[in-house]
């Protein structure tokens, strides 16, 4: 990024921080940025991949600290690259920031942006119209800020929980299959989609950190030594964040009266040449039916198919 994470912690005190960026002109515009606020002492700036074997550090470090979160977790492949970074270029009882992260998904109701992607659609373009197109729109798996917290209509379900400082590469690389979830109306409702959120937990060591090597498969359940100080919360009932959520939109409404369970399973795979795609499957029981959906999840595009 333009170094922003990396000025604040030479302002909190680091002796020196390395930044890191893969693009050229991103990790330019993070030099300027660290120039202009007179840290070019205390920050240094490196175009490279953080992925690559071939990118080592003179001295390992003894904090490191990624904004690796996209959406889903998992969007924009971040989340393997803080685990390579982790397991080569950290000491090993460095520290780890964030420390943790909790996936969580929550049923929605969605009224608003129906009826908005519904006027767009329904204005004729040179005397034509397009409206059969709407309802494909509307589908896509979108990356936005949900307009009212009122919008969540379930219980919410946390589906994983990763500690930083004993993921392996394999996992983050993998994916996470088979992730189940359930889900309590909370009040009668129609229930548009799913919404995907995540905690960003920030902890301080307690005491030693055990880390396993690269072919070790991180638990959702498992953690590190740490006394969790402070969390970030993109729920969408909080006030609302850059990491924004992550709408997965059902074909048609299902409607629901309070105190219905819907059982479901969730699997999240990164995809693409750089793993910076993201494929989402869900199967979802509710009154004895089963439907499943599935999503692709693209930088700048997105796509839905129906099983």
């Amino acid at each position: 990024g333009p170094g922003h994470l990396a000025m604040m912690c030479a302002q909190a005190g680091a002796e020196h921080v390395i930044a890191v960026d893969g693009s050229a002109a991103i990790a330019e515009v993070a030099r300027q940025a660290v120039d202009a606020n007179g840290l070019s002492d205390k920050v240094t700036v490196l175009h490279a991949d953080v992925e690559s074997s071939s990118f080592q550090l003179v001295k390992k470090a003894d904090v490191l600290v990624s904004n690796f979160a996209g959406p889903g977790l998992l969007g924009g492949g971040m989340l393997r690259a803080l685990a390579r970074a982790r397991r080569d270029l950290l000491k090993p009882d460095g520290l780890v920031l964030p420390s943790r992260v909790e996936l969580f998904v929550s049923g929605i109701e969605d009224r608003e942006a129906l009826a908005a992607a519904k006027a767009a659609w329904d204005v004729p373009v040179a005397g034509l119209s397009l409206a059969p197109a709407m309802m494909q729109v509307v589908r896509h798996p979108r990356v936005e800020t949900l307009r009212r917290a009122s919008q969540v209509a379930t219980s919410t379900c946390s589906m994983l929980q990763l500690h930083t400082a004993t993921l392996g590469v394999r996992t983050a690389a993998l994916g996470f299959p088979s992730l189940p979830f359930s889900l309590t109306a909370t009040r009668d409702e129609r229930l548009f989609g799913l919404a995907l959120h995540f905690d960003l937990g920030f902890g301080c060591p307690s005491g030693s950190q055990s880390r396993p090597d690269e072919e070790a498969i991180s638990s959702s359940s498992g953690g590190d030594n740490q006394e969790e100080v402070a969390v970030f919360t993109s729920d969408p009932r909080a006030p609302p964040t850059h990491y924004q959520q992550l709408v997965l939109s059902f074909p048609r409404a299902v409607r629901i009266a309070k105190g219905d369970v819907l059982e479901g399973m969730m699997n999240l795979q990164p995809s693409g040449t750089r793993g910076s795609d993201l494929e989402i499957s869900v199967e979802l029981t509710f009154q004895g039916t089963t439907a499943t959906t599935s999503y692709i999840l693209v930088h700048g595009a997105s796509k839905q198919t129906l099983l």
